[in-house]
């Protein structure tokens, strides 16, 4: 406690400024974050779960499905859940704050890590355009297991300059546990646990044999959960990834494809277009050249590269190894596949920025740029973009209750048809879970007495619509109908007598 009031009143500018960052970075991740949060399918499945833990107390050691292939991530994602949506009182937004505080605190490592590596400016500069990233912001107020990803990668490195930076060997233990926590968020997790083994090579950090025991023995108390599964299912789902991996290797080689050489560059440029340029091509490709350049710049300045230059060793095998290794993975990348170099280009940015500083000519251009590209992405954010909340958890909980109150005792299932092509209306099923009214489990239209199909931007009548669950349902006379003013129709199916 003495040391950090002796740093603040030493550095009372930094850590005002500071302050001021993390100010606006909670405020933009917490703003109208109920009215704004995304609560889809996979949201609602995730809420059952936990819910079922809190009030049920049905325990799980398996997470939720993984996007390609019929895999399964580990549980950790639903017991981080569980605090925060009981002291919500099973409101959904208590997990989606929990995120939110994750990107509060990634905006404070971004600055740890900006500063030890380089210097204040550095850290202060790079903390500030990721507070108001666009994307960041986004990925920050919903509850989604791959959002916490770029907190715990930083983390990961923090941990790892530590021990490489000060000799710290007990710092292994967070590097093990952090992966451990990424691995069961994301498979693509596997990229980044194996960029972090070869920094290890690279970088040659030696730790005696019982240090890299407690490291290893970190990780696999973490993903301890995953491991007990798989040793009482006969290695169900390891064996579905290894069927997986090789299906997929086998298809690519029968059709020719390999690596594409391009797709890391590509990579790098989507990292500062989406994230530091809002999206605007031009203006990512100009920063991308600005900061690589500037970047190699530093980087040769100084002969012992390892030794005198670690931080920007740690970042740039950290980005590099990065972009590498994901396009290895030869489906869709999407955005938050990437979480775990998320903080990379804003590191990269921070480090041309601080060494501009060094000169007075420089700092009125640093400023230049520094400023109008914080105030260009501000502007980005549901903020001032004049994007609306979209109300998703709270229409959720109208319908249900709409339901809820109609159906009585009767035996009952809902179908839905959204834009999203989410046809098991997990979040519809959560609140109507809550009130006390369980719809059969999906599959099971044919012996219920009353079907509610809830249309989202549609308005084609269940006679049109041949669905599987409606023709399951049987013939039918629609005895109600329900229209909502934020564009969802609910329809009340009974049978034909």
């Amino acid at each position: 406690m003495k040391k950090a009031k002796e740093w603040i009143r030493k550095n009372k500018v930094e850590f005002i400024l500071l302050l001021l960052i993390l100010a606006i970075g909670t405020f933009l991740r917490f703003y109208q974050i109920r009215d704004q949060a995304t609560f889809l399918g996979d949201e609602g499945r995730d809420a059952i779960v936990v819910k079922r833990m809190i009030v049920d107390h049905k325990f799980t050691l398996l997470g939720p499905t993984v996007s390609f292939g019929n895999l399964y991530l580990g549980p950790i994602y639903y017991y981080m859940m569980i605090i925060p949506l009981w002291l919500s009182r099973l409101d959904p937004v208590g997990p989606a704050m929990m995120v939110a505080s994750f990107g509060v605190l990634s905006i404070f490592l971004v600055y740890l890590l900006g500063r030890e590596f380089f210097d204040k400016v550095a850290g202060l500069s790079a903390a500030a355009l990721y507070a108001v990233s666009h994307l960041i912001i986004v990925h920050t107020r919903s509850s989604w297991n791959p959002n916490p990803v770029p907190f715990f990668a930083l983390l990961t490195i923090y941990a790892l300059w530590r021990l490489v930076k000060y000799k710290d060997e007990k710092w292994i233990t967070l590097v093990g546990t952090s992966l451990g926590i990424i691995f069961q968020l994301h498979y693509i997790a596997f990229a980044f646990i194996g960029s972090i083994f070869l920094i290890f090579l690279i970088l040659k950090i030696r730790l005696s044999w019982k240090w890299y025991l407690l490291g290893i023995l970190s990780f696999l108390a973490m993903i301890s959960p995953q491991i007990l599964f798989e040793l009482r299912h006969n290695f169900i789902n390891f064996k579905a990834m290894i069927d997986f991996f090789l299906k997929r290797g086998q298809h690519a080689a029968s059709a020719g494809v390999g690596f594409d050489k391009l797709a890391p560059f590509s990579l790098y440029q989507r990292l500062f277009t989406k994230l530091l340029a809002a999206g605007k091509i031009w203006l990512g490709a100009i920063l991308l050249l600005f900061a690589t350049l500037s970047a190699a710049i530093c980087a040769f300045e100084k002969k012992k590269f390892k030794s005198e230059n670690l931080g920007l060793s740690i970042l740039g095998l950290w980005m590099v190894l990065g972009v590498l290794t994901i396009p290895l993975y030869r489906g869709t990348l999407y955005d938050h596949y990437l979480g775990f170099i998320f903080p990379t280009p804003f590191l990269l940015f921070g480090l041309v920025i601080s060494k501009m500083w060094t000169k007075k000519i420089g700092k009125i251009f640093a400023l230049i740029i520094v400023l109008p590209l914080f105030v260009f992405n501000l502007k980005q954010t549901n903020l001032f973009s004049g994007v609306g909340p979209n109300y998703q958890i709270e229409r959720r909980k109208m319908v249900a209750s709409l339901i809820t109150q109609d159906v009585n005792n009767r035996k009952f299932n809902i179908a839905l048809v959204a834009p999203t092509g989410d046809f098991l209306a997990m979040n519809y099923r959560y609140f109507l879970e809550l009130f006390g009214k369980i719809p059969e489990d999906y599959g099971n239209f044919d012996k219920i007495d009353v079907l509610y199909v809830i249309e989202e931007k549609s308005w084609v009548s269940p006679e049109q619509l041949n669905l599987w669950e409606v023709g399951t349902f049987g013939p039918f006379v629609v005895k109600k109908d329900w229209t909502f003013d934020f564009q969802i129709m609910v329809y009340k199916l009974e049978h034909k007598i």
